[in-house]
Formats: structure tokens, sequence, C-alpha cells
């Protein structure tokens, strides 16, 4: 059984609040709509009402491929900021994905290694 705090419980918790988190993203001008959770999973994809018959398929594709990537990036921006608490090894995870020090001692102590 996991500890209370534990990196493994900690993870766990993060893994269930990111898949019940939502994240809204747009196309320019509100053509498109993609909805997704904190995983990155594709809830929803919505079109604004008359935009097949306004917008040719071309642009309709691109304002698509335009909200699907905004909520990309606001789902790495979620999971980045969600991973900032989870410590292993007495190291914060999400500040180690962006300044790792020593990326092969950090991987190694938490992985039961010593560190060097």
């Amino acid at each position: 059984m996991d500890e209370e705090g534990s990196p493994t419980r900690q993870v766990g918790e993060l893994a269930e609040r990111l898949r019940a988190a939502r994240v809204t993203a747009t196309s320019p001008r509100n053509v498109a709509r993609a909805i997704c959770d904190g995983t990155g999973n594709v809830l929803s994809l919505q079109l604004r009402p008359g935009a097949k018959r306004q917008q040719t398929p071309e642009a309709v594709a691109e304002m698509i491929t335009a909200a699907l990537q905004a909520a990309d990036r606001a789902v790495d921006a979620l999971r980045q900021h969600a991973y900032d608490d989870v410590r292993v090894a007495g190291d914060t995870v999400g500040n180690w994905r962006r300044h790792p020090d020593d990326p092969s001692s950090a991987v190694g102590a938490a992985f039961g290694g010593e560190r060097s």
C-alpha cells in the first residue's frame, strides 16, 4: 500500500486530476473549438454554425487544425504546471523536466541508484 504523499500516490492522484480536467481552445475567428481532457484526449470538436457554408473545406480544415494545436499546447502547459509539485527522490518532476542539472543522477536516484 502506498504511503500518503509517496511519489506513486502523487502520480496516481495527478493522473486522476488530469483526466478530470477540461481544456478548451479555439481557432482564429472562433470557427472551430476543441475540448480536451488534461491527458490530451479530444472530447469534443465543434464548428461555429454555418462555418461549412461560409468557408472553403481547406479553410475549415485549417481552423480545425489550429484549434487542435492550441488545445495541445494548453494541455502541455497544464501538465507541466501539474507536475511542478510532484517530487521523486527529492527532485521536483516539473522543474527537473525544465532544468535537469544532472539528469543521470536524478534518474538514478528516482530508480534506487546512488547520486553521483
